[in-house]
């Protein structure tokens, strides 16, 4: 008896754990493919090049207009975020998509929040400041 006692609580704990989680919980990242819309720097508009981003097992990878990049993320409480240092291949591209590479970069590891819905990823700074907006890339069939 004081067994199925013991494994009665154990599974209310567990089971009230994962109600936690899933009421704090809203749409993850993880499985999901975005092609950049826009962002904050006005100077460029980055349609004019290929970034994207997808998210799997704690990893965003992407095309960054010229280079693949690859680096850490993980999401938080809140739509709390945060990415690593990205690592990339190392070829040379047109100046221009070079320059649209290293800007999508260096607002990717600002990005500290983030904010989903169907039809849009949006990262923002610590402040709450828009970083990048992406589109969602249809998932293949």
């Amino acid at each position: 008896m004081r067994l199925v006692v013991a494994f009665a609580a154990i599974a209310v704990v567990l089971l009230a754990g994962c109600a936690g989680t899933a009421a704090k919980s809203g749409p993850t990242l993880a499985g999901t493919s975005w092609k950049l819309d826009r962002w904050s720097d006005a100077n460029v508009d980055p349609r004019g090049f290929t970034i994207t981003a997808t998210f799997a097992d704690g990893r965003v990878a992407g095309k960054a207009a010229v280079n693949n990049y690859f680096a850490a993320y993980t999401e938080g409480p809140a739509g709390r975020f945060t990415v690593s240092q990205a690592g990339s291949t190392m070829m040379a591209g047109p100046a221009a998509a070079m320059q649209a590479e290293k800007i999508y970069l260096a607002l990717l590891v600002q990005a500290k929040a983030y904010s989903r819905t169907g039809t849009e990823l949006t990262l923002a700074d610590a402040e709450g400041n828009l970083l990048l907006v992406f589109a969602p890339v249809p998932a293949m069939p």
